[in-house]
């Protein structure tokens, strides 16, 4: 709730802010103790100024609320940062100029924290589900998780079942974040796959370091028919896979809950991809 409070006072700074340039009014002059009661430009800026005060004031409670309350480590860089910037919003109120800077600053941390804040709420809705799925079962080698794979093209089965059979023995070995890392490639490898079948063009080839998420665009866009629901899932594994590569100021180290969820969604979406193969 306070993050979404601190979203909307951003974003009614920011506009003060932005009204304040274009108005190219003296903002120091305003909060002087001179009387411009007949003045209406000079008591409109002193309005704006003073509006521009309590919303910097009221950014740096919130962050300081967010701060003190967060108790997930991978989040206390980014709200270091946005407190440090908040605090230099509420100094520099009066320079609408040197605001703007800083206020896109705070901006892209603030949708990094949403990231981080949304996957890990989608990662505990769907260990829900998980959770009725049948539990690993544990024999030699480790535990396991029994999938039956669909009738995948013969020019990626052999490339994905030697994914899924490296999938069980990480997954088995506990080495989780690799687990989920080889996820992703699985679904990276069944998209090209399936966007080659429908257009006859290998966006391997000709776009190399394309994403999942601008693959599953170019589908959209070819008109390409994805099962309900199938987009979200992909995007849910490789946001996923993101924060399990990318090196971070708190490392992601997923659960034995969270890698059975995100495995379970790659094996759904195999089996949505191929269904009538």
């Amino acid at each position: 709730m306070a993050l979404k409070e601190f979203r909307v006072t951003l974003n009614d700074i920011k506009e003060k802010v932005l009204v304040a340039s274009q108005q190219k009014g003296d903002l120091k002059k305003a909060i002087t103790s001179g009387n411009y009661i007949y003045d209406y430009r000079m008591n409109k800026t002193k309005y704006l100024t003073d509006r521009i005060k309590k919303s910097a004031d009221d950014l740096v409670l919130i962050i300081g609320k967010l701060h003190k309350q967060n108790r997930n480590p991978r989040l206390n860089d980014f709200l270091s940062r946005v407190m440090v910037n908040a605090k230099f919003v509420r100094e520099q109120y009066l320079e609408p100029q040197k605001l703007l800077p800083i206020i896109e600053t705070v901006e892209r941390d603030l949708t990094e924290i949403e990231k981080v804040e949304e996957l890990e709420k989608e990662i505990k809705d769907f260990e829900k589900e998980a959770a009725a799925a049948p539990a690993p079962r544990s024999g030699k080698g480790g535990v396991r998780m029994d999938f039956t794979l669909p009738a995948l093209p013969e020019e990626i089965a052999e490339n994905i079942q030697a994914d899924v059979d490296e999938l069980q023995r990480c997954f088995g070995s506990g080495c989780y974040r690799s687990a989920i890392i080889l996820c992703g490639r699985i679904i990276e490898t069944a998209l090209h796959r399936k966007y080659f079948e429908v257009t006859g063009n290998d966006a391997l080839e000709k776009e190399p370091g394309i994403g999942l998420g601008k693959l599953v665009a170019r589908m959209s866009e070819k008109s390409i028919r994805l099962d309900p629901g199938l987009p979200q899932q992909i995007h849910f594994i490789n946001q996923v896979r993101i924060f399990s590569v990318h090196t971070k100021q708190e490392s992601f180290a997923p659960s034995q809950n969270q890698a059975q969820a995100t495995m379970l969604y790659t094996m759904d979406v195999l089996g949505k991809l191929f269904s009538s193969e």
